[in-house]
């Protein structure tokens, strides 16, 4: 465990940093800042005042304090002024994720990559807990490493998923073994292109030895990286249950299995327990299959890659009526151009975007724009016949519309229900 610090500065009152915070009061004072004065910052911040902890909220400058250690939430970019103001003064600044983990003695597995970082690790948790370990998924699955410490709870493994803003102050701390699944276009609004973006999710596993890397062939042949690589399964392993489809959901259980060995289960009795395992919500999630139409709510789809996994997982020739669109990351949509060309009939598009992406892809397709998600689900069910699949993968990020996936997802999925198509 690190020496304690008599006083750490928290940048960001998000839920890391409000649990970094009640973490880092055990050890000294704690100063708080956030940008923002939102009802759920406020209620935050009340808690935290009225346990000691110094709390300046709408902040629009570094405040002067003496701090020992800055912990960065990952709201929060390397480029951002805060940052910069604390380098200059000296004062050295750590990830949420890395100052949790150093207070945890737990071994764990890391995952990092653009899509199906989620899956996996709850994929490799459930492995681990079937082999009778006491296994916790934190990170960037929602909940934070630091909640975790809080507990004092003992586990055997905690499986970490990692995001590439996580891992913009450095390695956040030395895991037992790392997945790196793969690299598309994504969050290059802030990380700028993609071979700082790449670079940043590789990182995670040049840190450590060969033998503890588990990565995808074609991304470790991209990035030169060595370790156990992955594509498709060993001819002795059965084919995953129907409730896990498409070929990306193969590649999350190459991963999961070959981390869960790293942790002492045999691989067959890995792949052989994920017969049990099931997918959270909005990751194809069929909706309804009536009068002979399947509708897949897939809002989890936040890039572009996204997007073209369900395509390939849920397409055939031409019989997809595809609902997309959202907040651009810029991201790079013409990669999907060759799949809307095959795959796809007709695109409703909707959000911020929708312009930008129907002159992008109206050589491929029909692309018919829309002022809401209701007025998109009443054009495509109204054009769908028996034999075609309804697919709503938004391929962008929802804060423009929705609060989040989750919302986005259960908006379409209580759209599509009251349609009695359900």
């Amino acid at each position: 465990m690190p020496p304690p610090t008599s006083h750490t500065l928290i940048a960001g009152l998000g839920i890391s940093g409000y649990h970094a915070a009640r973490l880092a009061a055990r050890e000294g004072h704690v100063t708080v800042i956030d940008g923002g004065l939102g009802p759920r910052t406020k209620m935050w911040a009340d808690e935290l005042r009225a346990a000691g902890v110094d709390v300046q909220l709408a902040c629009g400058h570094l405040p002067d304090c003496r701090a020992d250690l800055a912990v960065i939430s990952p709201g929060i970019p390397a480029s951002h002024p805060w940052v910069r103001a604390l380098a200059a003064r000296g004062i050295p600044c750590t990830s949420e994720l890395a100052f949790a983990a150093a207070r945890i003695a737990a071994p764990k597995l890391a995952v990092t990559g653009t899509n199906g970082k989620t899956t996996t690790v709850q994929m490799l948790t459930h492995i681990l807990r079937a082999a009778g370990k006491r296994a916790v998924a934190a990170g960037n699955i929602g909940r934070s490493l630091s909640e975790l410490a809080l507990t004092g709870e003992q586990w055997d493994v905690i499986v970490v998923e990692v995001s590439s803003f996580q891992l913009e102050l450095g390695v956040p701390f030395q895991p037992l073994a790392a997945a790196l699944l793969n690299v598309t276009s994504d969050h290059l609004d802030r990380h700028g292109n993609m071979a700082n973006y790449a670079a940043l999710k590789a990182s995670l596993l040049t840190c450590l030895p060969a033998a503890a890397r588990v990565l995808r062939s074609d991304v470790a042949r991209d990035l030169t990286i060595e370790g156990e690589c992955f594509s498709q399964p060993d001819k002795d392993l059965p084919p995953l249950p129907a409730s896990l489809p498409g070929p990306h959901n193969v590649e999350n259980a190459l991963a999961a299995t070959a981390l869960a060995e790293r942790a002492g289960v045999a691989r067959r009795a890995a792949w052989d327990s994920l017969e049990s395992f099931s997918l959270d919500g909005h990751r194809l999630q069929l909706v309804s299959a009536e009068d002979g139409i399947r509708v897949f709510n897939d809002s989890k789809s936040t890039n572009p890659d996204a997007l073209a996994r369900a395509l390939d997982a849920c397409g055939a020739a031409n019989d997809v009526v595809l609902i997309a669109g959202g907040r651009d990351k810029a991201m790079d949509f013409a990669v999907l151009l060759p799949r809307l060309r095959s795959l796809v009939r007709e695109v409703h598009l909707i959000g911020e975007n929708r312009a930008q992406l129907a002159a992008l892809w109206a050589g491929a397709v029909r692309c018919v724009e829309h002022d809401g998600l209701e007025s998109a689900i009443t054009a495509a069910t109204g054009i769908a016949r028996r034999g075609d699949t309804i697919l709503f993968s938004p391929g962008c990020a929802s804060q423009d519309m929705f609060i989040d996936y989750k919302q986005r997802g259960a908006s379409f999925v209580t759209a599509i229900k009251r349609r009695h198509i359900a």
